[in-house]
């Protein structure tokens, strides 16, 4: 490879690819765009197309939340008690199945009796379209990447298309769905029967709803010679609107628009997708967790369509309430989600979710004043798409800390960004309020340190009582980031200097954090980091939440001192000493990610592996657990959540470029074996656009371009000879730190 070559993704390396037919919607090829999702799935009797819209929601406000015992006083007093039945009748167990995610259905595809083999499915990254072989038969589908249309497309037969309602209450069950979950029945949500009908050369069903739950789902059918062609469209009632209207419009202006001129937009749109951002990497596997990532990204996420909720735009199939009500957890799983959008350049879907975030800030502010009686902005543990509240274990739904890790995502963007406008009037109006409220929920002892009162660590102990301590590390972690990043945001925008000054000195005296004694895995006296004080880990637990200060926040890392690193050590081989018997899928990803972190690339590929192994899907989605029952987790459930496949590629991005810190690192966890390793256009804090290349395990080059005209500090990346720095002419010396100043938009090159 030429240094002046661009990687691009090779869709010989990077599709979906099954002989045989698919028998479940989690295992259907992906297609999306933000707003509208599909799954294709089936064996032509019929071919099943499961849709989703991501903004299809109930909303309603689960109504125990509005009873005036439901409080942050009423909970201390109980826990104080130790009543956690009352707690559970209160603050958990509410009975209603609202707010949730909705699902919407499938559309079907019967080729008759007659025969489909040979069989073949295929899903193409590049493009976002699938092919799917059903003997003489083939049919194609894709979501269109910016209108909010199906379009399907045929030649060889001419199947019957049947739509089936999740809320159909006439057909429960049919072939393909699971069996209903205990307590929930998508139709205990009570809504009227379905209305079926035509309508301008179109067919629809018309689900109404509470409120703007409402949804119409229409379809039309258009010849096209030999060929047929098939568009569907899900609207949603919005402020009154009519959404059976508004969907036979979109289906006539795409009928209008012709399917030439929708393909060809569709195809622009992943073309300029996948322009910037790519890698190479010796094995054809790992290369694939991240391409399956970041094509899972772009069907995902946008700018302009809601964040990523625990499913995305693919909803469960199974006619009941999704998992979890596929709703927003804070605990973990949309912070996870957004690991990789920085450094492999996605930030338009990192805008998306700062942006819902803002939006929210009222939704936050008043949860902060009516439950916690205290100003600023506190999120819920977990809540629906407009931020009612989904009610669960009380002491994780209502931690006082799960916001600062949300400010995570909002400070990123701006570091790997430094877009000023973006900092003043998205990120941080949101950070300010939550520093805020924050402050307000610490206790300081007689030394003046600041204590972290009713603290918790996701989800140890589970609901019971001891889930509620004191300090825990994973509260302790977030309190000194969330002040830490608020304040020097402050200063960046000369604004609020008394707060600011503030919250440094509150972060000044917060209380350590506690480490575990008597480490039986180390001679160190000290030990690995604390569940709380006194709280060892003492068991396998999926949620490595003790792990924080290392990764993600990376207030303790390889390159502070040697207590550091003890400490880091140590907290590993506790963790790893008690198994992976109780872990889900997303804590091998997070255990990846740490390790690459710490420039440990076996044990970074260990968990990946494991991941791969025994927590995904034939189509790449993560399902949680330990499904195929291989004895990795005693978790044998298969719930899919997408938080999984995104920590997953951001393991990669953490093998390939770290730039925390204010110092850059080329290929700082890539295994020595790796012999030829190179990529393009990932993206560095301090607003740099880097590409570089290793050879033969070793450093060959790299390019910078500088957004913002910033300094680079970047760790030099050979040990064994001097760089050159063009157009500058400087070289560098190795075992040295190069260090250059830039122009914004100059490309520098490193040989």
């Amino acid at each position: 490879m030429k240094r002046s070559t661009r990687l691009g993704i090779d869709p010989s390396r990077h599709h979906l690819h099954y002989r045989n037919p698919v028998a479940r919607w989690d295992e259907g090829l992906p297609l999306g765009n933000g707003l509208l999702g599909l799954l294709v799935w089936g064996d032509g009797h019929p071919l099943n197309l499961s849709v989703d819209r991501s903004d299809l929601w109930d909303n309603r406000p689960d109504p125990k939340t509005r009873q005036p015992e439901y409080n942050w006083r009423q909970l201390r007093a109980l826990v104080d008690r130790g009543d956690m039945k009352r707690i559970a009748s209160i603050f958990e167990q509410t009975g209603y199945l609202y707010p949730t995610k909705l699902p919407c259905g499938r559309l079907q595809l019967d080729f008759g009796a007659g025969k489909t083999a040979p069989f073949e499915s295929h899903l193409d990254f590049a493009t976002a379209i699938s092919t799917t072989r059903l003997g003489a038969a083939t049919v194609t589908a894709y979501v269109h990447a910016v209108q909010p249309l199906i379009v399907l497309g045929g030649r060889g037969g001419r199947p019957r298309v049947t739509f089936f309602c999740a809320f159909d209450t006439a057909r429960r069950n049919p072939a393909g769905l699971a069996r209903d979950q205990a307590g929930a029945n998508i139709l205990k949500l009570g809504y009227p029967p379905l209305r079926k009908g035509q309508c301008d050369g179109a067919e629809y069903i018309l689900q109404p709803g509470a409120g703007e739950s409402s949804f119409a789902v229409a379809w039309m059918s258009v010849r096209c010679g030999r060929e047929w062609l098939l568009y569907l469209t899900i609207q949603r009632a919005t402020s009154g609107g009519d959404p059976l209207a508004q969907a036979l419009e979109i289906l006539a202006a795409a009928k209008a628009a012709g399917a030439a001129s929708l393909l060809k937009s569709h195809r622009a749109w992943w073309r300029n997708y996948w322009r910037r951002g790519h890698i190479r990497l010796p094995e054809a596997r790992m290369e694939h967790v991240w391409y399956a990532g970041m094509y899972k990204l772009g069907a995902a996420a946008r700018a302009d369509t809601p964040p990523i909720a625990l499913q995305g735009v693919w909803t469960a199939d199974e006619q009941n309430i999704p998992p979890w009500r596929g709703d927003y957890h804070h605990d973990l799983n949309t912070q996870m989600t957004y690991w990789p959008v920085h450094t492999s350049g996605r930030v338009a879907a990192s805008l998306g979710f700062a942006k819902w975030l803002h939006g929210l800030l009222p939704k936050y502010q008043a949860f902060a004043r009516d439950f916690y009686g205290a100003p600023g902005a506190n999120v819920p543990g977990s809540h629906s798409l407009t931020g009612e509240i989904v009610p669960g274990w009380a002491a994780y739904m209502y931690s006082r800390t799960n916001i600062g890790w949300l400010l995570q995502h909002l400070w990123w963007h701006w570091r790997y960004t430094l877009d000023r406008d973006y900092l003043r009037a998205i990120a941080y109006p949101f950070m300010r309020e939550a520093a805020r409220f924050i402050v307000t929920q610490l206790t300081p002892d007689d030394q003046g340190l600041y204590h972290v009162r009713y603290s918790s660590s996701p989800e140890f102990y589970h609901n019971w009582r001891e889930s509620f301590a004191t300090d825990s590390t994973y509260d302790l972690s977030l309190v000194r980031y969330a002040l830490e990043v608020t304040a020097a945001a402050a200063r960046i925008l000369r604004t609020d200097h008394v707060e600011a000054a503030q919250w440094d000195r509150v972060r000044a005296h917060l209380q350590p954090y506690h480490l575990a004694p008597e480490n039986r895995k180390s001679p160190s006296p000290e030990g690995g980091l604390a569940i709380w004080k006194g709280q060892r880990l003492s068991e396998s637990h999926r949620h490595p939440a003790q792990c924080m200060p290392i990764f993600p926040l990376g207030d303790i890392n390889i390159e502070g001192n040697e207590r550091d690193r003890r400490i880091i050590r140590d907290t590993l081989s506790e963790i790893e000493s008690m198994g992976t018997g109780f872990w889900c899928g997303y804590s091998f990803a997070w255990l990846a990610c740490l390790a690459a972190r710490i420039r440990e690339p076996r044990r970074m590929l260990w968990n990946l592996r494991q991941y791969l192994d025994h927590f995904t899907s034939p189509n790449t989605f993560h399902l949680n657990g330990d499904f195929r029952e291989t004895g990795v987790s005693r978790f044998h459930y298969r719930p899919f959540t997408l938080e999984g496949n995104f920590g997953a590629a951001h393991a990669v991005n953490e093998m390939l470029l770290q730039s925390w810190g204010g110092r850059l690192r080329l290929f700082p966890a890539v295994p020595e074996e790796w012999c030829d390793v190179a990529f393009t256009d990932l993206r560095a804090e301090g607003a740099f656009v880097v590409s570089a290349r290793r050879c033969k395990g070793q450093f060959i080059w790299a390019e910078i371009v500088s957004e913002q005209g910033q300094p680079v500090r970047l760790e030099h990346p050979h040990p064994g000879r001097p760089l050159t720095v063009r157009p500058l002419r400087q070289t560098f010396a190795p075992g040295r730190d190069i260090r250059f100043s830039t122009r914004a938009g100059v490309r520098y090159t490193l040989l």
